[in-house]
């Protein structure tokens, strides 16, 4: 009779089991089907990605619901069959089959925050399709036992593992090449982060360990800087190597008089990071949280992944790590761009207690997380400022780099997990960084001074060939040629303003031969070697500034007898570079933006 009795829980715990496998195998075709992730690579041709993808689907479904399912099989044989079980058991399905559902749809990107009104309806939605699955399954389960043959328990058990089998049959089939011998490129762009305040960079406040410890282990470049303040012609020269005169992606947004705002586009004359690596073999996919790169406005040229529509760092590493598993056989490219650090300054309690001390009165944090108010209270006090409303800020600031840093710390721990960590040419750039009243005003994109122009550039190389520190000043736009060089691709018939990094890694290249540009619309600049020189074409006007003295750019020497010689000949070699890159390839034409985007560039302070 125990025997008897043993085999009914045996039988029970199959019946569950062969319920959740088949179950995951046609949810796991339905998600499949809906994810934009699989059209994109089911549409480029790239089947070996997608055959990951779907196997990537398959196991995390496969494995979460016959884990529920087989408890379920188990509870049901525990109890009777009268109605009062049954609700219990009903319910008790329910939630197990919704927490598996919920488990896997939190790391894709379109499913929307479990607390927020949209996302209610989606649990809602989830929680009946538990209860629809969890029904089916009480039906089958009496339907197999009433019939007395096993027929009812094998035949969906062996269609479940047979899908199971044939889908990771057909991925492990389609991998063309071993990771082993590939080098991936990874760029990691944190937006409006100054580097100095990073630790490695000389900062005393511990904002970020984690991306510290990365710089240990790779090259950290002193003096790096932006060719523009401002997200949109920033990130197309990271993208291009040109400069922002040439690329003609200059103003960012605009509007007409009847309120429609438009944005420049990068033309697709140009030819794009993800374009060279693509064409050389690389997988790339861009994850992104900023309004200002949407697909439509150029920036998704060369990507066979694009989404730009992810919120804060949870979403870029949910995206991320949901496509890694399924990439990682090939080489790819990948680029990660976080808008954490950006205001408005907002970071969690936990991490505005360790930086902010509450002294100030005119920044309080609950306002300065709505941007677009405190910008209107800013403009009207700034002059009232006091170094504790500033110190403040700054440390709002710091708080959210050092949130982002875990961030980071998650991302470096699973590249490491998934064997990509060292095989990885890893960047660390900003576009752009932020200024705190330093010469007047908060923000960014209105002015050309270090505060806004100095980002951090470090790198990591396969297998951490190559630490140090080099002081050599380097811009951004030598991002992409750096990677072509290292990567073995010619560029021998394309043009790049910027100049391949690798030579001052390995000492081959102790100088640099050329001054460093940037510019802002009106606003145009040059360094090199202890000067720099900033002018208003719109104004006639220059400021000059010997760095090695004056560092903050506080004593602007362009009028003094002592600085005419140098103002003089920087003068001369700007107006001679301005004049040399100058419209190279019209602009492109503006293109309408949707709604969505034109709330999220106001909230950031971007449109007003």
């Amino acid at each position: 009779m125990e025997s008897k009795e043993q085999s009914k829980h045996f039988a029970n715990l199959g019946v569950g089991i062969s319920f959740g496998l088949l179950s995951a195998a046609l949810l796991s075709l339905l998600f499949w089907f809906t994810d934009e992730m699989a059209s994109a690579y089911t549409t480029t041709g790239q089947n070996d990605v997608a055959a990951l993808f779907l196997q990537s689907t398959v196991n995390q479904l496969a494995f979460s619901l016959v884990i529920c399912f087989a408890l379920l099989g188990l509870a049901t044989g525990l109890v009777s069959a009268h109605r009062l079980r049954k609700a219990g058991l009903l319910a008790l399905g329910m939630a197990l089959s919704s927490a598996a559902g919920l488990f896997f749809l939190n790391d894709l990107h379109w499913f929307p925050r479990l607390l927020s009104k949209p996302g209610v309806l989606y649990v809602g939605v989830v929680g009946l399709t538990g209860l629809a699955l969890s029904w089916l399954y009480l039906a089958f389960h009496r339907k197999s036992w009433a019939s007395g043959s096993p027929r009812f328990l094998r035949i969906p058990m062996v269609v479940g593992l047979l899908f199971v089998f044939l889908v990771n049959g057909l991925a492990l089939y389609n991998k063309k090449s071993a990771q082993a011998a590939n080098t991936n490129v990874i760029i990691i762009l944190i937006d409006a982060l100054r580097s100095d305040h990073l630790g490695s960079y000389g900062y005393e406040l511990p904002t970020s360990p984690a991306l510290d410890a990365f710089a240990r282990e790779g090259v950290v470049f002193k003096n790096s800087f932006s060719q523009s303040t401002h997200t949109k012609p920033s990130t197309a020269s990271l993208f291009t190597s040109l400069y922002p005169s040439q690329h003609n992606v200059m103003r960012g947004n605009r509007h007409d008089a009847a309120g429609n705002f438009f944005s420049d586009v990068l033309d697709d004359g140009f030819k794009t990071m993800a374009e060279y690596l693509s064409d050389a073999g690389y997988n790339s996919a861009g994850f992104l949280d900023q309004g200002q790169l949407h697909s439509y406005m150029g920036f998704a040229q060369g990507f066979t992944y694009y989404n730009s529509y992810l919120r804060k760092a949870e979403q870029i590493n949910n995206d991320f790590l949901r496509w890694l598993p399924a990439n990682k056989h090939r080489k790819f490219f990948a680029y990660l761009h976080y808008l954490d650090v950006h205001a408005p300054y907002a970071p969690s309690r936990e991490y505005r207690d360790m930086f902010v001390d509450g002294k100030s009165t005119a920044v309080i944090p609950e306002e300065v997380a709505d941007w677009r108010k405190f910008k209107k209270k800013f403009d009207q006090i700034k002059d009232e400022f006091k170094p504790e409303d500033i110190e403040q800020l700054v440390a709002l600031y710091d708080a959210e780099i050092r949130e982002l840093d875990d961030y980071l710390q998650e991302i470096f721990f699973r590249l490491k997990v998934e064997g990509v960590y060292d095989q990885s040419l890893i960047f660390i750039v900003s576009d752009h960084g932020d200024s705190f009243m330093e010469h007047g005003d908060i923000d960014h994109g209105t002015t050309l001074y270090d505060e806004v122009l100095r980002v951090p550039f470090i790198v990591r190389f396969p297998n951490a060939a190559h630490t140090g520190v080099v002081e050599t000043p380097v811009q951004t736009i030598d991002v992409l040629p750096t990677i072509l060089e290292y990567a073995g691709v010619d560029t021998e018939d394309n043009l790049l303003m910027g100049e391949s990094v690798l030579g001052f890694v390995d000492g081959t290249q102790p100088e640099r031969q050329n001054p460093i540009f940037s510019e802002r619309m009106h606003l145009l600049s040059i360094r090199k070697g202890d000067f720099k020189l900033i002018y208003n074409k719109n104004l006639e006007y220059g400021e000059l500034y010997d760095l090695s003295s004056d560092p903050g750019e506080k004593i602007n020497l362009y009028a003094e007898a002592s600085g005419q010689e140098h103002a003089g000949r920087l003068q001369q070699e700007l107006f001679d570079w301005a004049e040399s890159v100058k419209d190279i390839r019209p602009a492109a034409d503006g293109v309408k933006l949707d709604a969505k985007t034109v709330e999220k560039l106001k909230s950031l302070g971007y449109i007003r």
